[in-house]
């Protein structure tokens, strides 16, 4: 993983806690842990109605996080994982590497969504398999 060597965890959370501490009426926390070349984000929200947000209000929150992320760090790779605070409620891990935003969760979720409301395709389960299999391998990677 890239990591400018002036990065400062500290300086992330506070821009992130100025700038983004609230979305579609949820507030939010921010933790970053770093190992190694590893940097992990934690978000908390501050209520479980993530949860059940559309797919759509859930990958603008994620392209407003990484967007703040490179408003302060271009370069940066970042392992996220968003806990609720519920414990029966799964996290969300996600993973943002060149602009790009990857998230094993979200794609499951994508594909639910899908074959809830077009029905099942084989070609469209076929396509979310390879991406599947290649997001289970991004995830193996970076723990």
């Amino acid at each position: 993983m890239k990591r400018d060597t002036r990065f400062n965890p500290i300086h992330l959370v506070e821009a992130l806690e100025d700038r983004l501490n609230r979305y579609n009426r949820v507030r939010f926390e921010y933790s970053v842990d770093v190992s190694g070349d590893n940097v992990n984000l934690t978000v908390y929200p501050d209520s479980n109605s993530v949860e059940d947000w559309s797919l759509y209000t859930k990958m603008g929150y994620f392209k407003r996080l990484n967007w703040e992320i490179r408003r302060v760090y271009p370069d940066l790779t970042v392992n996220g994982t968003m806990v609720f605070p519920r414990e029966d409620v799964e996290p969300i891990r996600f993973y943002f590497d060149n602009n790009r935003i990857r998230s094993a969760d979200l794609l499951r979720e994508t594909e639910t969504y899908l074959n809830n409301r077009y029905g099942s395709f084989p070609m469209v389960n076929m396509i979310m398999n390879w991406i599947s299999i290649y997001m289970k391998r991004i995830y193996i990677i970076w723990n």
